[in-house]
């Protein structure tokens, strides 16, 4: 639907809703519940609805773009980092891991096991940002990461939340 049937779809449905009171108007001889409303005042008040539900669903539509817009412009940043190259890739594709993100941006990671955290070949050392990463994984204790020291990471198991800087062992 394009943007003019945002707008128009309000606008319809209360057509047709007053067209059903118009209906019941003339129906009921005319009265009105109120016997000093007249048909001009009526006519003022449709008006008025369909007025403040276009603003409405307009501010609707602008919050939501808004919110969209947040969270494409506050889009994390990751900078990998191999053989003294850096890549920097900005994504929204919050929660995926660091081996993810590489893959689906064409950053050359090193992965024997799949990504499945059993190898040691998507090591990183994390050179900034390492509490935008998930807490270290089980995974990763068993492979010999210290939980106390977060620098080193399996690129497979670590999730990013914001902007990282890591460098690939491999």
């Amino acid at each position: 639907m394009g943007e003019l049937g945002l707008v128009a779809l309000p606008a319809v449905s209360y057509l047709i809703l007053y067209l059903y009171n118009v209906g019941i108007y003339l129906s009921v001889g005319g009265n009105f519940i109120c016997s000093s409303f007249s048909l001009g005042h009526y006519f003022f008040f449709i008006y008025l609805e369909i007025g403040l539900t276009i603003k409405r669903d307009l501010i609707i539509y602008l919050i939501g773009l808004s919110f969209f817009c947040r969270v494409r412009w506050n889009m994390p940043k990751i900078t990998y980092i191999k053989n003294g190259q850096k890549t920097e890739i900005e994504t929204d594709n919050v929660g995926a891991s660091l081996l993810d993100i590489a893959q689906e941006n064409g950053v050359d990671m090193d992965h024997a096991c799949g990504g499945n955290g059993i190898c040691t070949t998507c090591m990183v050392q994390v050179k900034s940002g390492s509490e935008n990463l998930s807490d270290m994984t089980e995974r990763e204790e068993i492979m010999g990461m210290d939980p106390e020291d977060p620098t080193l990471r399996l690129g497979c198991q670590c999730q990013v939340s914001g902007d990282v800087e890591v460098e690939l062992a491999y």
